[in-house]
């Protein structure tokens, strides 16, 4: 699994010297593993994509090291990366690759399907759609352990899928799932270890319309 952030990261020209020299003293393998964590540190851990940019730099100086195999991590959080900053085309490439390389999703968050599926349902090219629903039944089969966040976004994503093809009943099923983990995690709210499902007011009026 990716690492999940756990507190802030300070990026300043001291930490830049720092993995730089780091860089000087160690073989291919731990150079790629120091580029790697700093660059997950900095996409997961700093406010506002304040450094996005050398977060992207540092990840794919990591998964170009002479003699060092790339981390699927790595590169999941290029295609994070490319999608936030708009650019579509790259992230979608990137996420292909990377379930070409490695199906079981070891090494990343266990989402990729479903994140290459939520570009392609935006996209709408020629097979876009139905590339997502194969990649979010894939995903489905192979059942990877996970957070009911994620486990949202797929029956979303599902919905999407649904209403695209005329599967209302579908849809419907998905919604009503949908809501079911959005009151789950409601109520989880007080736990130290919950992780809030990402939702607006919007998504859920729509769910409850579709599930009515």
């Amino acid at each position: 699994m990716t690492p999940e952030c756990v507190t802030h990261v300070t990026w300043d020209d001291a930490a830049r010297r720092a993995l730089e020299q780091r860089l000087t003293q160690v073989d291919a393998e731990h150079q790629e593993e120091a580029l790697r964590l700093a660059g997950l540190a900095l996409h997961l851990c700093t406010e506002h994509d304040d450094h996005a940019d050398e977060a992207r730099r540092l990840l794919e100086r990591a998964v170009t090291v002479p003699g060092a195999e790339p981390h699927p991590g790595a590169r999941e959080a290029l295609a994070q990366i490319a999608a936030a900053r708009g650019d579509v085309a790259t992230a979608i490439y990137r996420f292909r690759e990377l379930l070409a390389e490695h199906p079981d999703g070891e090494g990343t968050l266990g989402g990729v399907e479903v994140a290459l599926a939520e570009l392609l349902l935006d996209r709408r090219g020629e097979g876009d759609v139905d590339e997502a629903v194969e990649l979010l039944s894939t995903w489905r089969r192979r059942r990877p352990l996970t957070l009911d966040t994620l486990l949202f976004r797929w029956h979303v994503a599902l919905i999407r899928s649904a209403e695209a093809v005329g599967d209302d009943r579908t849809a419907r099923t998905a919604a009503t799932t949908a809501l079911n983990l959005a009151e789950s995690a409601r109520k989880l709210s007080f736990h130290p270890d919950f992780h809030p499902i990402d939702t607006d007011r919007s998504t859920m009026q729509w769910l409850k319309a579709l599930a009515a």
